[in-house]
């Protein structure tokens, strides 16, 4: 029987292309290998790669990996289309850490007192730290949970405040303002690769509760205490640093304010309503750094 020579080339290529192409290795040079995975030993892979036409046997140790990616590309005939989302880390868990700059009105006036502007702007600025945890359905689509703590604090000394509703009237006495404030809540992630897959872009939106407490002393200590809803807003790069660890950058907004508070003042406890005009804004910006674990 005649065979034609050229069918059988087409043949061997097309199956070669199968065989060939269908595994993904991404140094941490930054070069992404089409490849066919051999074996994977305890230090290293071993994996071919079809070289100016000819089938060559390759060696590398992981610890010059980043990732391995088994059955990331199908090849149909000459062109290969890329799977989407199969080998993709889907889990990463991160602590961070930071400042924060407050941006509205962040203390309430206890007993109707006014504190001063340069006490006040010593409050704008504090730090944060935090973790999340999150689970991702495709390589760029994610779902976690975020959590932020934010402590910012000032003191003063012998401090005489006049009431602004009663201009004959003022207390002399130690200020103090010790301001905490936690956020929980779900998050929504959109993450996006470089084309080196060495840098991630991650985009998140959470929606949850934030809880204030301030240990106040205006003269005698007090202790005020609130919930609201909040939201936090955050975007920023991810640098890879191995297989499983990065670098993440994010800067973020959290948005919130309280409406009404609690306040103890070791006798009695007793609630006090604002107007929102007079709301203890909670919005700030957070500019922090963190290390995360993917895999």
């Amino acid at each position: 029987m005649y065979i034609n020579r050229s069918a059988l080339f087409f043949f061997f290529l097309l199956i070669t292309c199968r065989l060939l192409g269908q595994d993904l290795i991404v140094t941490e040079k930054g070069d992404s290998l089409n490849c066919q995975i051999s074996s994977v030993e305890s230090d290293g892979i071993y994996f071919k790669r079809i070289v100016e036409g000819k089938t060559q046997r390759w060696y590398a140790k992981k610890d010059t990996l980043i990732d391995i990616s088994r059955g990331f590309f199908i090849t149909e005939g000459s062109t290969g289309k890329q799977k989407s989302g199969k080998d993709f880390q889907k889990y990463r868990i991160g602590l961070m850490g930071g400042g924060s700059l407050q941006t509205g009105r962040y203390t309430a006036n206890i007993y109707n007192f006014t504190r001063s502007g340069a006490y006040l702007d010593k409050l704008q600025w504090g730090y944060t730290i935090g973790a999340e945890g999150s689970y991702f359905f495709t390589e760029n689509i994610g779902i976690g949970l975020r959590y932020h703590f934010f402590h910012a604090s000032n003191f003063a000394k012998d401090v005489t405040l006049s009431d602004p509703d009663s201009v004959s009237f003022s207390i002399t006495g130690d200020l103090q303002d010790q301001i905490y404030v936690n956020f929980i809540g779900p998050e929504f992630i959109l993450r996006i690769s470089s084309p080196k897959h060495k840098t991630r872009y991650n985009t998140t939106f959470a929606f949850g509760l934030l809880t204030y407490k301030n240990k106040s002393i205006l003269k005698t200590p007090a202790t005020l205490t609130g919930t609201s809803v909040g939201m936090n807003l955050g975007f920023g790069p991810e640098f890879l640093l191995g297989k499983n660890m990065a670098l993440g950058i994010e800067l973020s907004l959290v948005m919130g304010s309280i409406t009404s508070y609690k306040q103890d003042d070791g006798s009695k406890t007793t609630t006090v309503s604002l107007r929102n005009r007079n709301a203890i804004s909670l919005t700030r910006i957070d500019l922090t750094v963190g290390l995360k674990w993917c895999k």
